[in-house]
């Protein structure tokens, strides 16, 4: 019964270590459990700098999520909020960004879903990755893994006993000796050598940097949408009396028109920006004549998106274009080219990379006697977007990469192999600690051991009366003296005195009889 709980405990323990590998164990290393250390303010205020995210597979992925994604811009994992679909494609937004992420990743490049947030954990895995902290931790390990061994050692040599032996081992003699126990001694043996494989893992991928330099750009969008609006009669041409976006401006029914300006510099990476915003109106002629007016000065800004509203005066407009035609001498009628262009100037970083950029890109119109219409007329290729212009650009920066470490034909990153062989270590010196434990509970004299293996069929005597005419039978073990006394369903009776110690088996009338090797006396006809 007791060697049966002590497998059973065993192989619980050992269950209990593989669904915990299961649970927490690095997806790098067969588990299922990705760890994510966060940077930036993106995610404020629920993560900070320094802090864990544990980040696990689904079955679905869906908006509202937390989700960890590989970015292809950014070479980096980002950990952001999905906020929608776009077929195939999942758009993130970080919860404390004003923009949405760049990139939309299909679902072979998402890690994992949000399971659990360790606040400050990412800079506690920081400080133990060290390696004076790291060398620490293993000499630390390594005296605790041998302590115990040791202690076994010098009690047994002190008691003069030898450890238990399972049923079915060799009968117990009582001379000192090491873990005879073979189940102890392959446990003990299999966390060895896991260990030693452990070690050896850990030396070579702490010899290595985690991470290797590499040259990449960190990419950014800046966009503009245009929007206008004006106030007309109601009638046949504008019902409601108001004139919006992409509708015809007639030039008998609308004198002013407001134009609104939107910028916003997107990217997925942290940035810190600032800048001056200013609104111009440039007119040109189809001889190529250009005027360039400002409708709004230089206007500062932070952050990352501005925006204005301007007018137009379509009075003033057709004014100068008829007073230089009559200079120029031109024929009227013909079409004139207006733009409305906002000139941004944007400085400061991006990700910790300095940043200086311009964006210019205008809204077209064409103005002629009749009406003000939207649409290019001679314009660049930026204005080709309409409404909505764009312009992508990139920032050099050193990215950081995990380097690679083939251990037995597998390739692992050298962080994870690092933290996996620190983890497999810390799995193998429990089981190893756990088994000692459970062996330095086990009684270590001959006496306590017999008692602990058979006590259910010994029965203390305080004298032994038999009959000298009947024979005695020595065995040469106490397992021995078991068998006979379960074969004929009899009890063991102990007889203890100072420096001797008897087991019996009356069976009708034969007496079996056991006495410990350090033992020798007669067993006495009466006393």
């Amino acid at each position: 019964m007791r060697h049966q709980r002590t497998r059973l405990l065993t192989g619980v323990a050992v269950l209990l270590l593989a669904v915990a590998w299961l649970v927490v164990g690095p997806a790098g290393l067969g588990g299922t459990t990705t760890y994510v250390t966060t940077h930036g303010i993106s995610m404020e205020p629920r993560f900070h700098t320094g802090d864990l995210a544990l980040v696990r597979r689904a079955g679905e992925y869906r908006v509202g999520d937390v989700v960890a994604y590989r970015s292809s811009v950014l070479h980096s994992i980002i950990l952001h909020r999905i906020i929608g679909r776009d077929g195939d494609r999942y758009v993130f937004k970080g919860d404390n960004n004003d923009f949405v992420d760049p990139v939309h990743p299909p679902r072979a490049e998402l890690i994992g879903r949000l399971w659990l947030r360790v606040p400050h954990g990412g800079s506690v895995l920081a400080w133990i990755h060290t390696p004076i902290i790291a060398a620490l931790l293993c000499g630390g390990v390594g005296v605790l893994l041998l302590f115990p061994a040791r202690t076994r050692r010098r009690r047994s040599r002190r008691r003069g006993a030898a450890p238990p032996r399972p049923r079915g081992a060799p009968a117990v003699t009582g001379r000192p000796n090491t873990i005879s126990n073979p189940n102890v001694q392959m446990i003990l043996t299999g966390c060895a050598a896991v260990s030693v494989l452990c070690v050896a893992v850990g030396l070579l991928a702490w010899t290595r940097p985690a991470t290797s330099a590499v040259a990449g750009k960190i990419a950014y969008t800046q966009k503009v949408r245009f929007s206008y609006r004006a106030d007309a009669p109601a009638g046949a041409v504008y019902p409601s009396g108001t004139v919006r976006t992409g509708d015809p401006i007639f030039l008998r029914l609308v004198r002013r028109v407001r134009v609104k300006v939107a910028y916003r510099l997107a990217s997925a990476a942290p940035s810190k920006l600032s800048g001056t915003q200013e609104v111009l109106v440039r007119l040109t002629s189809p001889t190529g004549w250009r005027r360039t007016m400002q409708l709004q000065p230089p206007t500062a800004f932070t952050g990352s998106s501005t925006s204005a509203s301007v007018v137009l005066d379509l009075d003033s407009l057709q004014a100068l274009i008829h007073h230089v035609e009559t200079l120029i001498g031109a024929p009227s009628g013909a079409a004139f080219t207006v733009e409305v262009v906002p000139r941004v100037h944007v400085k400061g970083t991006l990700d910790g990379e300095p940043l200086a950029t311009r964006y210019d890109a205008p809204l077209t119109f064409q103005l002629d006697p009749l009406q003000l219409r939207s649409g290019a007329g001679g314009a660049g290729p930026a204005t080709a977007k309409g409404f909505a212009p764009s312009l992508s650009g990139s920032v050099a920066t050193t990215a950081r990469t995990p380097n690679r470490l083939s251990v037995g034909g597998l390739g692992l990153s050298v962080g994870t192999a690092r933290w996996g062989a620190m983890l497999v270590f810390l799995l193998a010196l429990g089981a190893a600690l756990l088994t000692a434990l459970r062996e330095r509970r086990r009684p270590t004299d001959l006496a306590s051991q017999i008692q602990g293996r058979y006590g259910h069929l010994i029965v203390p005597i305080a004298a032994i009366m038999h009959d000298p005419t009947k024979p005695v039978i020595d065995v040469t073990s106490i397992d021995a003296l078991a068998q006979i006394a379960e074969r004929s369903e009899r009890v063991i009776l102990h007889h203890h005195r100072i420096g001797a110690e008897s087991y019996l088996v009356d069976d009708d009338g034969t007496l079996y009889r056991y006495q410990p090797r350090t033992y020798l006396h007669e067993v006495p006809a009466a006393a």
